[in-house]
Order: C-alpha cells, then structure tokens, then sequence
C-alpha cells in the first residue's frame, strides 16, 4: 500500500501523535507498505534518519498556537495534501488529528479514501481552551448543555469532519461511546485501534523516591493534585514532572503556595526516549486525569515496569486495572494517589503488578498490534466494507 499519514503533531512536539505517528510509519515499511508523512515545518531542529518519507510544510512554532496559527497550518497542510495527491497514488490517507490535519484534507478536496484518528472531544477541548475552564469546568455533560453559539459552532464542525471521512478509529472505547451518544455519529464507521508501545529491554534503576507525571501541563490533566500528594507522603519522596504547557507558571505557583517547591521538578518537554528513561528510574508513574481519553503514556509505563496510579476515568480503566497494573483512585483526591504510592513500598506487590504489566503490555507491541490490527483497517478502507 502507499499510504500518506498527515500529523500536526510531531517530533520535537509532544503529545500522543508525535510518540506513536514516527513509530507506526516506521512499521507500516517494516511490513512491505510505502509511507510518505506530512506535518508542520519548522526552523532549526534536524530529523532523525528513518525509513518513511517525511515532508514538513511552512514554518511555524507550535508552542505558540492561536486560531489564526491553526488556520494558516490547515490550509497550508492542505495545499501540500493537493501537490503530493497530484504526484503520487496514495491508496489512503491517514489523519492522525481529526480537527486540523483531518480538516486540512477535506478542504484539499482530493478524492482519496480518508481514516481519521480520533483521541478525545476536540469541541470540549477546544472550548475548554478558548474559555480557558479550569478542573472540573468542563465535562462531557455540562459541555453539550450548554446554549452557546461557540459551542454549536464547534460541535458542528466536529461533526462535518467526522460526516466527511471514510473511517474513524479511536483508541478506547469511552471515546467511541461518547462520539455516538453526544455527537450522534455513525458508530458503524468507528473502529477501535489502540495506542501501543515498543519493547523497552533497557536496565531498570529504580530511585524509590521519585514519582513521576509525563503529560501536557493542561486543567485537565490536573496535576495539582499529584503535586498536594506529597502532603501525604514521607519527605523524601519527590515529584518530577515532564511537559509543557499553558498550567505551567500556576503549577509552579501552586507548589510554591503548598511550599512543595523543593520536592517538585519541572523539567520541560523532553523527547519520547527521555520519557522512557525517567519511567525506568521513576518508582511509580501518576496520572491524576479529570478528563482522559487515551494516554499514551500508561503503556510507556507498563512497557517499562513502572507501577500506575491513574484515575478511574475516560478510557484508562480499559488498560488499566485497579490492583493489577496499578492503583485507580477517584479524581479530585490527591490522599488516594498517596495511598497507592504507599501501598506500593510492599516489594511483593510492587514485584506482582509489574509481571502483571508485562503481561497486558504484550498485546499492543507496535509491530504484531499494527500486523494485526492496523493493516486488517487500511484493506477493509481500500475495499470500501464497511458496515
């Protein structure tokens, strides 16, 4: 097949599309396919070496997105879709955002079978942003409630684009659930692919003191909360804290407020590799979500050993099991994220949730995930069959 995958999430960006879209093109050739990638240009950053194509249209610093940004990045994403549909046969497109590079292909108009990756309510996040809603403002139900023409406008669009692809995959089924309840789109075109990981055989030296958070520094990832746990924990523990965001300056300010500021890093945004080095020396990894569609940093953690405590929320508890992989705990409750850190220094329990991961995490290694689950999509697309 020759596939052509558009991104606006890319490497040096961070983000679930910019970890898993350089993995999955790797893998897409690695199994007889022709992958050319589309994303944002930007100025002094050098790419890696790979084994796909990779195309970077205009110039522009995602760090410093507006609607004005976003627009210029859809349309110029779409006259490079035109260009390389007029030089190449692409048997699909494969959109791994739906509201920028999935917009970017309908308005190219290019008659070619599209699949779109859904990861979350991009209307609900969208408002939440432009709102600028903090914690628990913004819910799927409270959302679509709400009378406002921004919120209409915002939800039509969602709508148009998801009536336009050919093909919708989501990473959880929480996601799909709430795509056909509260967008009323055909469920018969959504198909579950969930995220994956790749097999980490690095040397583990655990600092049984460091928790770490990797996760865009956003309300909704909440991580106020996963700072207020160490009130509830010994001293010596410590909270290390990688990405970026618009929560960054409230978050150190919030530490500096509880008087945490010496038990809690900020460390930027890092590179995926680096991220997988912290979870190996991490002695757990938290994600303390209000809102949570799919991460994929919980399979970075299993695939590196490393014990979850996560919220019970969105589409975590379909990867994650309460006393399995980790420790659930109720949103808004940084006492029950301490609670699972402390439950987590019994080293025969610690020692049984990691077996536990490395089982679970087998299923999603990218190569056999994408063989087996991607590549059936991609033929069922290209054949038109579906229900």
């Amino acid at each position: 097949m020759k596939i052509l995958i558009i991104s606006a999430n890319y490497p040096p960006s961070i983000g679930g599309p910019a970890a898993t879209v350089p993995v999955i093109a790797t893998e897409l050739v690695k199994l007889g396919n022709s992958v050319d990638v589309l994303t944002y240009g930007l100025k002094g950053y050098e790419d890696k070496k790979s084994n796909y194509n990779l195309i970077r249209a205009g110039i522009f610093d995602r760090t410093k997105d507006n609607i004005f940004s976003v627009l210029k990045l859809v349309f110029t994403l779409s006259s490079s879709i035109k260009k390389l549909c007029k030089n190449y046969e692409y048997d699909l497109i494969h959109c791994h955002d739906l509201n920028i590079s999935s917009l970017a292909v309908i308005l190219s108009g290019v008659k070619i079978k599209k699949i779109s990756k859904f990861t979350g309510d991009v209307a609900i996040e969208f408002y939440s942003k432009i709102k600028k809603a903090r914690t628990t403002d913004i819910t799927p139900e409270e959302f679509y409630n709400r009378k406002t023409l921004l919120k209409k406008l915002l939800l039509s669009l969602q709508k148009f684009i998801a009536s336009k692809v050919d093909m919708i995959t989501v990473p959880s089924l929480f996601i799909k659930n709430e795509l056909m309840k509260y967008n009323n789109i055909d469920g018969g075109k959504i198909f579950l692919f969930r995220n994956g990981a790749e097999p980490v055989n690095a040397v583990e030296k655990r600092d049984k003191n460091k928790l770490f958070c990797a996760l865009k520094l956003e309300s909704k990832k909440n991580v106020d909360d996963a700072i207020r746990s160490l009130h509830f924990l010994r001293k010596n523990y410590r909270l290390v804290i990688a990405g970026n965001g618009n929560e960054e300056s409230h978050l150190k300010e919030l530490a500096k407020k509880e008087k945490l500021e010496n038990r809690v890093s900020f460390i930027g945004s890092i590179s995926h590799n680096e991220v997988i080095k912290h979870m190996l020396s991490s002695f757990a990894f938290i994600l303390p979500s209000i809102y949570e569609p799919a991460s994929v940093s919980l399979y970075d953690a299993m695939t590196t050993r490393t014990p979850i405590i996560a919220t019970n929320i969105g589409g975590t508890p379909e990867i994650v099991t309460n006393l399995k992989e980790g420790f659930l705990v109720e949103p808004l409750h940084p006492e029950q994220i301490a609670s699972g850190v402390k439950k987590l220094e019994d080293q025969f329990l610690y020692e049984e949730i990691q077996k536990n991961e490395m089982n679970t995490i087998k299923r999603f290694y990218w190569h056999e995930h994408i063989k087996n689950n991607l590549i059936p999509l991609y033929n069922k697309l290209i054949s038109s069959k579906i229900n």
